[in-house]
Parts: C-alpha cells; structure tokens; sequence
C-alpha cells in the first residue's frame, strides 16, 4: 500500500467522529462547514449522492 493511503487511513482510524455531509444549497455549504471545523469537527465526508457534490468540495476547500 502507498505510504499516502496509509496515513490517510492511520488518520480516519482514529477519529472520534466522521460527519457524511449532504449540502442541498450551495450558499450554506462554507458557512456549515467553518461552523462544525470551529466546533472541533475534524473530519468531513461530502457525498456525491447530490447533484452539487463536487461544486460543494470546490467551495469548502
């Protein structure tokens, strides 16, 4: 396995919590997402079961 993969999943192991995040309106994704990263939150799943997936990944990174 490549050392990246290993320490991504060394990293996802050992998180308490892992928020799967569906965004409908593109307007509260970055707002949503500094709000839970502020609240502690540090990892966030965006599923690509909605159609502004991808746009959503662009906006918060």
């Amino acid at each position: 396995m490549c050392q990246k993969r290993e320490k991504l999943l060394f990293y996802l192991q050992r998180q308490m919590v892992i928020l799967v995040l569906l965004i409908d309106n593109l307007q509260s994704a970055l707002p949503l997402t500094r709000a839970l990263v502020k609240g502690g939150l540090k990892t966030i799943e965006i599923t690509l079961r909605t159609p502004n997936a991808l746009q959503t990944i662009q906006i918060i990174t």
